[in-house]
């Protein structure tokens, strides 16, 4: 059995979700690089070695909240799908 047995670490696994590669019993050796191209690949390289505090972490987890809600508003607005037109959507 693979390590990212059923998993493609560079897209989606089962389902369309995005997997990361899933730890065997003894196969840390061979699953540590596969998980660090996993990051790499999702631009998350090296995030797990940051050393922050709690209160640090939040700030960023909100931050990042935020700005998927702003892309996420900016692509709907593009489209005319935003919430301005579900006014006309009578």
């Amino acid at each position: 059995m693979s390590l990212t047995s059923g998993v493609d670490v560079h897209g989606a696994g089962r389902g369309g979700e995005l997997r990361s590669p899933q730890l065997q019993p003894g196969g840390y050796a061979a699953w540590k690089p596969r998980m660090e191209v996993f990051l790499q690949h999702q631009g998350a390289q090296g995030v797990h070695l940051r050393v922050c505090t709690s209160k640090q972490w939040l700030r960023m987890s909100n931050n990042v909240r935020q700005w998927q809600e702003e892309e996420l508003e900016a692509a709907l607005a593009a489209t005319g799908c935003g919430a301005a037109s579900d006014d006309d959507a009578d």
